[in-house]
């Protein structure tokens, strides 16, 4: 999974060579800096770390946390699409406790999910008490009175604007804690966040792992880019791009019936594997290159093959079985098994 980004193009002439052995960039007084050169130097610095990764470490491990967790003990709620004329936004109930202004029900919010052209707003929440979320009723981030809660919305009802009954399902998400992975080089830190497996099931079917997606920031994309020396005649002043690498938690489909194609995808590094609910190939440590194989090579030498469970042997009692063999001899071999143990 290499680094798509060419920076050998303008603005940034990255022309570095390792075959050249160039291992420093030595600048020059009455010389001007050129950018090339400063880009240069990053990549030579990087080169060195990528090799002393790549010796202990496997392309696209976790390095630090990144812990996977799968919760089916998890419901969902769903909402109108808008409350007093405004588009519900359900990122602003992420982490926070809902509280219902009919039931009185209260709930830790986890997860959610934007309205699509098929899918109402989603909540995906974990109860705080006996209560339960009824169709058609307020919800808010406190004692629900809209003079006092700054985040409000309407649970579907059969009467309401969506005309959808059962608003409170049981379902099913998967989490990620904040963790470090080794990336073509680049140890890259994913902070923690949780994705929504399936609104309606308890028994999802998935491929969970990161997204690797690359793109070049500039102080257009973000303002705190800009040269922040207070006083100077350059304050507020765009200055040298960003290479930007983010790990986004994601699920994809199960492709049974191409399964080349289903680990053909460079930008995607799976950590779990879900078949009905149930956990396979799950990543719990990191993965180690040279570092394994000596590690292993020691361990052989030292104690040859072993398991690492016992094969346990059980004696059971058989009947036995009677009758002629086909294979032995021209008349075959008589078997007389019946009532034996």
């Amino acid at each position: 999974m290499p680094l798509s980004t060419n920076f050998n193009v303008s603005p940034y002439y990255d022309d570095f060579d390792e075959t050249k052995g160039y291992y420093r960039i030595l600048y020059k007084p009455g010389y001007a800096i050129q950018a090339r050169e400063l880009t240069q130097l990053q990549t030579a610095l990087q080169k060195q770390i990528e090799k002393v990764g790549k010796q202990n470490l496997k392309n696209g491990t976790k390095v630090l946390g990144g812990d996977i967790t799968l919760d089916n003990d998890v419901n969902s709620l769903q909402l109108e699409t808008q409350y007093l004329g405004t588009n519900i936004n359900t990122a602003s109930f992420e982490g926070i406790t809902i509280v219902g202004a009919t039931s009185n029900a209260r709930a830790r919010v986890v997860a959610s999910q934007s309205a699509t052209s098929l899918l109402q707003p989603l909540l995906m929440f974990h109860y705080l008490g006996g209560d339960t979320f009824k169709d058609g009723e307020l919800i808010g981030n406190e004692v629900v009175a809209p003079a006092t809660s700054n985040v409000l919305a309407t649970v579907v009802s059969i009467d309401g604007p969506s005309a959808i009954s059962n608003a409170v399902a049981n379902g099913s998400v998967v989490s990620i804690d904040t963790g470090v992975f080794f990336i073509d080089g680049h140890f890259i830190l994913k902070t923690a966040n949780t994705i929504i497996l399936d609104s309606n099931s308890v028994t999802p079917s998935g491929r969970i792992g990161l997204e690797i997606t690359e793109t070049i920031k500039t102080s257009d994309d973000d303002n705190t880019l800009l040269d922040p020396a207070d006083g100077s005649f350059n304050y507020a002043a765009p200055g040298a791009n960003r290479l930007n690498i983010e790990l986004a938690l994601v699920k994809k489909e199960i492709n049974s019936a191409d399964p080349i194609a289903q680990v053909a995808d460079p930008n995607f590094i799976q950590l779990l594997k879900i078949i009905n609910g149930i956990k396979y190939e799950n990543i719990k440590y990191p993965l180690y290159s040279a570092l394994e194989n000596t590690l292993t090579k020691k361990s052989h030498n030292k104690s040859g093959d072993f398991t690492i469970s016992p094969f346990n042997l059980r004696l059971s009692p058989h009947r036995g079985l009677s009758g002629v063999t086909a294979n032995s001899g021209l008349d075959g071999t008589a078997i007389f098994g019946n009532n034996t143990l």
